[in-house]
């Protein structure tokens, strides 16, 4: 019985992105809803959907997860995002100095 409990408890319900058949991203993640509730979400999520965004493949899907995985997903999505904003400030950055190097040419030609 013990091993019901734990089972139970590190049990997450997922919602996962999909394109086509590509993962994309996990939507959201819960342990405190049924599984039936999600599904109806998932299902709602997907009939939401406009025909263009169907048509490129995108979709929902309900998944199991674990606990365990919990924090490691979010590490995973916050590290891309750092290095996404990283890349984007480097490029305003490059872009700044393409600016000022021109500015000053442009005011004496």
């Amino acid at each position: 019985m013990q091993a019901d409990l734990t089972t139970t408890t590190t049990r997450v319900l997922e919602i996962h992105r999909y394109v086509g058949d590509e993962f994309q991203y996990v939507v959201a993640r819960t342990n405190k809803h049924p599984e039936s509730y999600v599904r109806a979400d998932v299902d709602k999520m997907n009939s939401l959907l406009s025909p263009e965004m169907k048509a490129q493949g995108i979709r929902y899907v309900f998944a199991f997860g674990t606990v365990e995985g919990m924090g490691k997903k979010t590490g995973e999505a916050k590290k891309k995002k750092q290095q996404q904003q990283q890349q984007e400030q480097a490029a305003s950055s490059a872009a700044a100095v393409s600016t000022t190097a021109a500015g000053p040419a442009a005011a004496n030609g």
